[in-house]
Order: C-alpha cells, then structure tokens, then sequence
C-alpha cells in the first residue's frame, strides 16, 4: 500500500539543520545509528506529544502539485 507521507514540524526543523537527516532516517542503514539515550527519548517522546497536540485541530492539506512554486 502507498501511504502519503504527512510532513510534521519536526520534519520541517530536521530538514532546516540537515537536509539529509530524514533521508537517513527513512532509507539509512540502522545498524551505523547510535542509540538513543534516555534524555535524548524522553525530549522526543516530549515533542511528539507537543506537535500532537498542537496539530490535533489543524485541517490537513494534500498538496497536489510537484513543482514547489506552485504548490
């Protein structure tokens, strides 16, 4: 099944720093990533929870267009 994929803030600050980072995330080789401290999950599971909450009543738009002028 081809699933859209939906673009959270957290996607937009990863790819502000590092634009690769999320390709890494998604098509990376796991074995080559660190672990994750604690502090380092718990800030994560903070913001996930924060942009949840934040986005529960936001409208979601599928964004048709390719081209990123028109879109």
């Amino acid at each position: 099944m081809n699933q859209t994929p939906i673009v959270t803030p957290s996607h937009l600050f990863q790819h502000a720093t590092q634009p690769l980072w999320i390709w890494y995330d998604l098509f990376g080789d796991p074995c080559h990533k660190e672990p994750i401290s604690d502090f380092a999950m718990k800030l994560l599971e903070d913001g996930v929870a924060h942009e949840e909450q934040v986005v529960q009543d936001m409208p979601i738009k599928t964004v048709l267009d390719a081209d990123p002028d028109t879109a």
